[in-house]
Order: C-alpha cells, then structure tokens, then sequence
C-alpha cells in the first residue's frame, strides 16, 4: 500500500515485527517515519531516543501536536520527571500509540527497513570502511559498474544518490532512517548496485542496522576518531562489526596494513564468510585474493601488475595519482570480482575511471608548479599524500593543511611531526576551527617541531595557499591538505563560503598574468 506521495503506509504491527508488541485494537496505518520531531506530518511514527545534541523525548507532545499516530520511546534511562510526563501523555493523547522500546536507537534501521519493505534486499550493496579511502573506493567502484553498463548509487561523504546525481548528507552515514529511504528511493530508480561508506560512528551506533550487506570492505586502519572512541581498540572494534552483519557473503580486507590484516585473521577465524585477500602479501593458496605483483607510478599513469584467483592480468590507469591509489583501485577490482564480473572487463572498466574531486586532484603544470587538493585529515592519509606528492616533483615539495577544531586533538602533533619530516616547506593553517582558536591549534600542530625558516604559520588559509603557489618554481609540487572539495569552512557554529579550488585557481591565474 502507497500514499499520495508514493511512499508506503504500513500498520504499526508491521514496522514493530517480532521487535514490540502492538495489540490489535490499536494498531493504526503508518504514513512515514522520523526521528527529528520537526519533520513529523500527519500519520507518522516518530522514533524518540537520546542524540547527541538532544533528547528526542522531550518533543514527543511536539511530534504528536504535529501529526504523529504512533511514538516508539527509548525506555532505558527514563527518570522520574519523564516517565510522569509520559503518563501524562498517555492520558492526553490516548488515540496515540506511545510505546517503550529498549535500545531503540540500535532498532531503528530494523523499523525502517520493514516500512521501506526491506529494500537493501532488493539491492546488491557493499559497504566500505576503514580510515582512508572510503570516499575514493565508492566513488570508484560505483563509476567502474556506470561503465560496465550497470545502475548504481552511492551514499557517503559526498552525498547519496545515483552515479552522478548527488544530493548532499549530513554525515558520512546516514541515520538508519533516512539510510533506508535512500536505499529505498534508488532501487525505484533502478539501481541494482550501492556503493556505500561506512563509518565508524555509524557502526558504533547501530545506523546500518536493517541493511543487508552483500559485500564488506575494509581499506587500512590508523588514528583517527579517538574524541569520541576513546581508544584505537574500540576504533578498531567498531570498524570490525562491519564483517559480522547479517547475510554478508563477502568480506575484502587489505592485508598489507597491519591492523586490517589482524581482522582479516580473526575474521578468517570466526566467521563462515568468504574472505578475499589484498596486497603484496596475500597467499592465493590459502584463500581468494589478488596478489600485487609489481607496480609503477609515474607522471603518465600508474600500472599494477597482478595474479588473482580469477587470473592474471595488468591495470594502468592514467588518471590517478599516487600509490595509496593503488590499493584503492585494487580493492575496487576484488568488489567488480566478487559481483562476477569478469576479470579483462573489471580491469579495463577501472583503467578508465577517474576518481573523486579533492582526493589528490592535481591543478597547474606546464609552467607552472603542480598543486594537487586532497582530504588527508589523519596522520596516514597525510603521511600517503605527502608521499605521493614527492612522485610528481623534482624540485621542492611544499605543503599547506591545518587540523580542525572540535575534534581528536591528539593527532595534531603527530600530523605536524609527518608534515615537518616529509615536506621541504611546511605552512600551518586554518582547517575548520569551529569552535577553538585557530592560534592554539597551530601551536598544537607544532608542538614538536624545531623553529625553522622551512616552517610558516599563517592563519588565514586563503593567504596560505597563495603564499605557497607564489614562492613555488615550476618544478616544485604545493600539496592542499584537509579540506579536498568542501565548500565551506566553519568558524564559531556558522559555515562561510570556501574553496580550495577556487583559492588555488585565483592564485595560479595571478601567477601567469
């Protein structure tokens, strides 16, 4: 059954499933599903638990007032104020359904999925995680299956939606709400693919719950996120809950990082899933994999050759940058591989892509310096940029990033030490300071870095990146750390408009005049 505006209407019983009772009696149709009280329209669930920010139910009256037919509340953690207001409620409001759930935060997607009729099973989708490269690995893959004549979509960092038709996300996964509307909205378009981000935070807090993976992937794992794990082991943890969702059929994992490679065995160990191997040092006798035999990365491509359980054959691609790329496309290819497509079409589908704005997007040359924008915000990524910048230089290479406010500070320092080794000039800057002074986390980016004429700090990161494409020769490479395509920065609560690009462009324009 559909409404007016071609969602479904389902019966609460429905939606609850084997999950809450709902006694027959009172078992009203409905019309949608919200977590976010302002939305609520007439003959909606509204879905109230603890946020971040708030406490969804304190607007329970608010939902209701709107239109809401049926509340499902978070029932541990209730005090004493807010059980006597929801019997209240109850009183008040006694054609409501207004149901305690517990957990309920880790039961949304399930009541989702159920009102969206299941739609993850109506689609192949393979989540990707880990700490670098999420972002390029979907991008890849969905734009790899455009080419091979395929339907895909795609819901991540830069937005959901079908290959080339983006609509902006807040988060990087969506709430398990609207992660089953969109998933449900691209199936009706025809998708039959969904490359998806998965997030550390969306793992730890249930958002994929509901999603029927086909396919896991987990790129590398360094620092990162540890204001709100706490710990690299409860980061790691919530990265690996990815591999044990329910119906999962594969797993691809790269074993040249370390961390990834102590999942891969205990997965390998626990888990009835078939596992695929990647890197230089995957043993094609043990398990499925594709072996890295040898590469070469130069000005014009880079060029990967491999042995596979699907066969041998070589990759160039001449339109990425950097060997971090490699394994990006490498982990791309195992996806095309385990979705049976054959080998010789994978290969020359991802020997045409060209990957995502602000991941190691080169502008300038000729005569003018190379500066290539990307998104590395943690020690690695920072780390494999700067080392994919030293490729494509024979002169100096000169590098500008910042870390942003609000968030793991700890990793400041780290990134300031990589940064200050690997760079022959180093400009500190603004990222997104948010909410701290731009002044001290500079400060905390330095912190151990000797005083140096090779390292500047300006705080304005337009000056910034203009200082460092006007002192750059033509030789030299500029690297544009932490921000890649955002078109924003965010200062004090409020979000200003601001590109890299646009910065970059201005400055090279005015270097050839």
């Amino acid at each position: 059954m559909k409404n007016s505006l071609n969602s479904p209407i389902k019966c609460l019983s429905d939606i609850a499933g084997s999950l809450v009772d709902v006694v027959a009696e009172c078992n009203p149709a409905i019309h949608g599903i919200q977590i976010d009280s302002r939305k609520i329209k007439k003959g909606d669930l509204f879905l109230a638990f603890p946020g971040v920010i708030s406490d969804g139910r304190e607007f329970i009256t608010a939902a209701i007032e709107q239109g809401a037919v049926a509340v499902f509340y978070e029932e541990l953690g209730c005090n004493t104020s807010l059980r006597a207001s929801l019997n209240t409620l109850n009183n008040k409001f006694s054609n409501v359904r207004i149901i305690p759930v517990k957990n309920l935060v880790k039961k949304a997607g399930l009541f989702a999925a159920n009102f969206y009729d299941q739609p993850s099973q109506k689609l192949r989708v393979l989540g990707i995680t880990g700490t670098n490269g999420k972002t390029t690995c979907s991008h890849l893959l969905s734009e790899a299956l455009t080419f091979l004549g395929e339907k895909s979509g795609l819901i991540g960092t830069l937005g959901s939606g079908l290959w080339g038709d983006l609509q902006e996300n807040k988060n990087t996964t969506p709430d398990p709400v609207s992660l089953q509307q969109q998933l449900a909205a691209m199936a009706g378009q025809g998708a039959s693919y969904i490359a998806m981000e998965v997030s550390s935070h969306g793992l730890d807090q249930g958002r994929i719950n509901g999603v029927d993976y086909h396919t896991a992937i987990l790129t590398n794992i360094s620092r990162d996120h540890l204001d709100y794990h706490g710990s690299i082991e409860h980061y790691i943890e919530s990265k690996e809950k990815l591999f044990s969702v329910p119906a999962l059929r594969y797993g691809i994992i790269n074993v040249d990082d370390s961390a990834s490679c102590d999942i891969f065995e205990r997965v390998k160990k626990n888990s009835s899933i078939r596992l695929v191997s990647v890197g230089k040092n995957t043993d094609l006798e043990t398990c499925l994999g594709i072996k890295i035999l040898n590469t070469e990365i130069n000005d014009e491509a880079i060029i990967i050759t491999i042995e596979s359980s699907w066969g041998s054959g070589q990759l160039c691609n001449s339109n990425l940058y950097g060997e971090f790329n490699v394994y990006n496309l490498i982990i791309v290819l195992a996806g095309l591989l385990v979705l049976d497509f054959p080998l010789d079409d994978a290969l020359y589908a991802l020997s045409q892509v060209h990957g995502v704005p602000g991941r190691m997007d080169k502008l300038g040359g000729n005569q003018q310096p190379k500066v290539f924008i990307d998104y590395a915000h943690t020690p690695d990524a920072l780390h494999c940029a700067l080392s994919a910048a030293k490729n494509y230089s024979s002169g100096k290479v000169i590098c500008v990033f910042g870390c942003g406010g609000n968030r793991d500070q700890g990793k400041r320092s780290e990134m300031g030490d990589i940064a200050w080794k690997q760079a022959d000039q180093l400009i500190v800057t603004a990222d997104n300071p948010r909410d701290e002074s731009v002044t001290l986390i500079c400060e905390q980016i330095l912190a151990n870095v000797p005083p140096s004429e090779s390292v500047v700090v300006i705080p304005d990161r337009a000056e910034a990146i203009a200082y460092a494409i006007n002192m750059a020769q033509k030789e030299d490479v500029v690297l544009i750390a932490g921000k890649g395509a955002e078109t924003y920065q965010e200062i004090n609560g409020q979000r200003f408009e601001f590109s890299d690009y646009k910065i970059v462009r201005s400055a090279l324009e005015r270097r050839a005049a």
